[in-house]
């Protein structure tokens, strides 16, 4: 028998991240005070309640670099990288703590018989001195509470509730996530909801893999207890791929037409533009929009070579085919649940080969599961089930998604009547080969169909677009701005920039009522008859640091997303609304970009600069007063140009010099164009092409 040997540095000097700590050195604690406990999710926990930690009211949570490297073992590469968020992401006031290399903790856990995370947290709790109660949570079924296991070099005493005063504040708790869920956060229903989404969800897995012990041995027996082949295993699938028999892709289901759908392969050194065609949801086997798979591919020839497929007739239950012939008008979708379809029927018990140049395979595994939210609707059958024989007990409930390429999802349940005519958000768990439709579990209530907040709030989760609150630390970092304390363009920055305020008329065109302009245009004379005409974005990198609070919400966001009625800012209001926003009459720090053309010579390029500046709109337009200037028209209600006649004549000639020399294409071609800068600047300039109609 070998020996292995690991070489471990230990350390003295690992901060515990917390800002109750009067021991540690460190820069910036991301454990917060203001909270009633610090919690340690154990790996069961972590992989299993990892939705409810990830939502952003749950925070003040210690992951230990143990817990992690076995969540990481455990987990596939999609929910690792999920995972990693909890504690990566410094918008979040989570703390990871390693454990691992930590002199105290790393003999604790090897000298206590006990050993583990219980230790751990016993130090922890010793460490900040009582400031801070510690909660242990397990995965486990059942709590774990024992007091013999926080015996570290001094005895703690038993676990005791917390109590209402520091005093009260005797020791740690081990408690199973249902307990802790329950009893700390009662006063949150999407947390509790989700939790027992989630319990249910792991029952219900529980249950059916103790059926498949069971039935192991007449299933062996009967091939018609499965509708769907089994997958392969990953070594397989590394083999087959290796040798050339299998193709590895993304899934790709057919929006119209669910039942069809196509694998674009991608193995590693193959670049293709080969489409595979999967037809029907037997040869899909399971296969859900935007996994990864592996793919056989059926080969074409004369019949001694030609592989085929048997497709399996399968039973349909009565309560299956009530569906396929009621559907669900809430969508519109899902008029037929047709297992086979009708290319599989079509060649049922026949070889599918490549006709016309079209080829087909089957799915044999699964890679990598595309997780995502899904909002579904319950099935009309089931509304009616609920209404009549309304029930708190736990029944499993077919739902109906809003993306036509997903099937049919059965979630078990102690919401019905909550559901009943509600739009909500699914998550899938699997989908074992003896069922003909994936499980899954509720994470949250949208609202009543046809609202208006909830069929927006349907919009964004299936487009998976992010609307989360900014965290509180991130809030921290921006500027204060209140009328007590206005903020103002600080005196080093004029030396730093260019002052264009008094030299360039500037104006920006935007939809009517837009609080945050990105983006103006300026025009400015020059001796010789030349112009300058500028282009300029608000300087948001001045605000928004790389790498800060901040810009990790901007990334996670990408865009600002408008809504009928509601709009979901990248950055906070007080920089995409106001200092960000180059509105009129505000003096503003930007990016420009200034050719300076000769408007007698086809407005000739002379010269390009590039660079930081301090501008002041001098107008804010909307599309139809930028047109009705530029026309002439007379004017609406509302849309007068302070100044007078001579004012609006300036802005029109402004507007025209500004419409001629968008339209010239050498502008692009100039080689004294090539700029970093510019090529983020030059999308604004067709404002006044695409804006405004000539």
């Amino acid at each position: 028998m070998g020996i292995n040997l690991q070489e471990i540095y230990l350390r003295d000097d690992i901060p515990c991240g917390s800002a109750a700590c009067r021991k540690c050195v460190q820069s910036s604690p991301r454990l917060p005070t203001d909270v009633s406990h610090y919690l340690i999710p154990d790996a069961n926990a972590l992989l299993k309640f990892w939705e409810v930690l990830d939502l952003p009211q749950v925070t003040a949570v210690i992951y230990l670099a143990s817990v992690i490297r076995e969540v990481q073992v455990r987990s596939n590469q999609r929910n690792w990288r999920r995972l990693r968020s909890l504690f990566l992401d410094k918008r979040r006031q989570n703390f990871y703590y390693d454990d691992e290399h930590s002199i105290y903790t790393w003999l604790l856990c090897n000298e206590s018989s006990k050993g583990g995370i219980e230790c751990i947290a016993g130090w922890l709790y010793e460490h900040l001195e009582g400031a801070m109660p510690i909660i242990v949570v397990t995965g486990s079924a059942f709590s774990s509470v024992d007091p013999q296991g926080y015996a570290l070099a001094k005895d703690f005493e038993k676990c005791l509730s917390f109590g209402p005063s520091p005093s009260d504040r005797e020791a740690v708790m081990v408690l199973n996530a249902a307990e802790y869920f329950s009893h700390f956060w009662s006063h949150d229903a999407s947390v509790t909801e989700l939790c027992s989404s989630l319990i249910q969800s792991e029952i219900d897995m529980t249950i059916y893999s103790e059926d498949t012990v069971i039935d192991e041995q007449s299933r062996a027996t009967s091939h018609k207890d499965f509708i769907y082949k089994e997958h392969l295993s990953a070594n397989a699938i590394e083999e087959g791929t290796a040798n050339g028999d299998l193709r590895i892709g993304i899934f790709h289901a057919s929006k119209y037409t669910p039942d069809e759908g196509f694998v674009r392969p991608s193995n590693k050194g193959e670049a293709s533009l080969l489409e595979i065609l999967v037809p029907g949801r037997k040869l899909q086997n399971r296969a859900l929009h935007g996994d990864l798979v592996a793919v056989h591919v059926f080969v074409s020839g004369n019949a001694e070579k030609q592989k085929s497929v048997e497709l399996d007739d399968g039973s349909i239950d009565g309560e299956t085919l009530n569906v396929a012939q009621n559907g669900s008008s809430h969508y519109g979708v899902h008029e037929s649940l047709n297992l086979v379809g009708d290319d599989e029927e079509e060649h049922e018990n026949h070889p599918v080969t490549v006709k016309h140049g079209v080829i087909k395979g089957e799915i044999v595994g699964i890679i990598q599961r595309a997780q995502r939210d899904y909002v579904a609707c319950l099935d009309e059958t089931e509304e009616v089930a609920v209404s009549v024989f309304n029930s708190r007990r736990q029944e499993q409930l077919l739902c109906v998604p809003m993306d036509q390429r997903i099937p049919l999802v059965r979630v078990a349940s102690r919401q019905r009547s909550q559901l009943l005519g509600q739009r909500f958000v699914i998550r899938i768990d699997g989908w074992d080969s003896r069922s003909k439709l994936p499980r899954g579990h509720v994470a949250r209530i949208l609202g009543p169909i046809g609202d208006i907040n909830a069929e927006n709030m349907a919009l964004l989760v299936e487009n998976d677009i992010n609307i989360s609150p900014f965290s509180s630390a991130s809030l921290q970092e921006l500027p204060e701005d209140t009328e007590e304390h206005p903020w103002v363009i600080p005196e080093e920055e004029y030396s730093r920039r260019r002052d264009l305020r008094f030299l360039h008329r500037a104006c920006s065109i935007d939809p009517p009522g837009s609080r945050d302009v990105d983006d103006v245009l300026s025009i400015c004379e020059l001796p010789d008859n030349f112009l300058e005409v500028g282009v300029h974005i608000a300087d948001v990198s001045y605000f928004v640091k790389q790498d800060s609070l901040l810009d990790l919400e901007a990334r996670s966001r990408g865009t600002t997303v408008y809504l009928v009625g509601s709009t979901y800012h990248m950055l906070p209001p007080i920089l995409s609304e106001n200092l960000c926003s180059l509105r009129e009459g505000k003096d503003r720090l930007a990016v420009s970009v200034i050719w300076t053309v000769d408007p007698d010579n086809d407005f000739e390029v002379l010269d390009v600069w590039s660079g930081r500046t301090i501008i002041r709109s001098r107008h804010q337009m909307s599309y139809a007063q930028a047109q009705a200037i530029l026309d002439g028209q007379p004017l609406c209600e509302g849309w007068e140009i302070d100044g007078g006649p001579g004012h609006l004549a300036q802005l029109q000639s402004d507007l025209r010099n500004l419409a001629t020399f968008s339209q010239l294409e050498t502008i692009f071609q100039n080689p004294l164009t090539d700029s970093a800068i510019l090529s983020r600047i030059t999308r604004c300039l067709g404002a006044i092409k695409y804006r405004v109609i000539f």
